[in-house]
């Protein structure tokens, strides 16, 4: 893992958009490879189509704490892209 939260940020994000009770998970953990944080499945809220799925292919966590349109990184126009060399902690 590059970071210790990409993976698991990813899994949460899945479930926020798709799982009923996706409030109660923790956003803050300490190892994700040794600790069962998330669970393995969560019931749907609703029945899923593909455009459901689509969309949360292109979720850049807007409107949570992670936004990634947000903050200078994000630059004037709001860009969810991040560049670097690829090293760990970038």
């Amino acid at each position: 893992y590059g970071s210790k939260y990409y993976t698991g940020r990813r899994v949460w994000d899945g479930y926020r958009h798709f799982a009923a009770d996706w409030e109660k998970l923790p956003t803050e953990y300490d190892d994700l490879k040794r600790d069962k944080v998330l669970p393995f499945s969560m019931k749907v809220a609703k029945p899923l189509t593909v455009h459901d799925m689509i969309k949360a292919s292109r979720s850049h966590y807007e409107g949570t704490e992670f936004d990634m349109t947000k903050g200078l990184a994000a630059g004037p126009f709001g860009t969810p892209d991040r560049y670097g060399d690829g090293a760990a902690g970038e």
